[in-house]
């Protein structure tokens, strides 16, 4: 391994962007360093990687290797987003890393659950349900379900605030008389 090492760590400029031999080399020179075993004297020093950039010329595998060099630990979901990336393709890529026969990486899986509101949900907000903007809308003295109906969402909203006590309907009266 340390003639490998001496081989390889000759070279080490051209491996710049390969986090992976850089650690590497820096794994067997502190192995050999505790074995007292002497390393080649004016081999290259360990270099600190600067902050990992996504390049369009880097692989994803590389973007994650580089990433795990500084921050030792990543959250797929905030890495992408930070940096852009398509989640998918990122976790395609970190399944990949785990399936090569040497452990580069240790995974864990996390579900996390977002609820959005939608379009209605956002309106229910603003407004209040259909239900409750019928139910606005009859006065005191009540009004004709005829012109209760024309309101928006009044067939779902009527039945709903039927079902709920919130409205009676005088049948007495010719055309439906609603009151709160």
């Amino acid at each position: 391994i340390l003639l490998l090492y001496k081989k390889v760590s000759q070279h080490a400029e051209k491996f710049e962007k390969c986090c992976h031999v850089l650690r590497w080399l820096s794994h067997v020179k502190s192995i050999s360093s505790q074995a007292g075993d002497s390393v080649e004297e004016g081999l290259p020093q360990e270099k600190k990687l600067p902050r990992p950039t996504v390049t369009k010329d880097m692989s994803l595998d590389q973007v994650i290797l580089n990433a795990l060099v500084e921050q030792k630990e990543i959250d797929s979901l905030t890495f992408s987003t930070e940096n852009g990336l398509d989640h998918q393709k990122l976790v395609g890529a970190i399944k990949s890393l785990l399936s090569l026969p040497t452990e580069y990486i240790k995974a864990e899986q996390k579900q996390t659950s977002e609820w959005e509101l939608t379009g209605e949900g956002k309106s229910f907000v603003d407004n209040g349900s259909y239900e409750f903007i019928l139910y606005s809308a009859v006065t005191k003295d009540g009004i004709l379900q005829k012109d209760l109906m024309k309101m928006p969402n009044a067939k779902i909203g009527f039945s709903k605030a039927m079902t709920l006590g919130w409205l009676a309907i005088d049948k007495k009266h010719e055309n439906g008389h609603c009151t709160p």
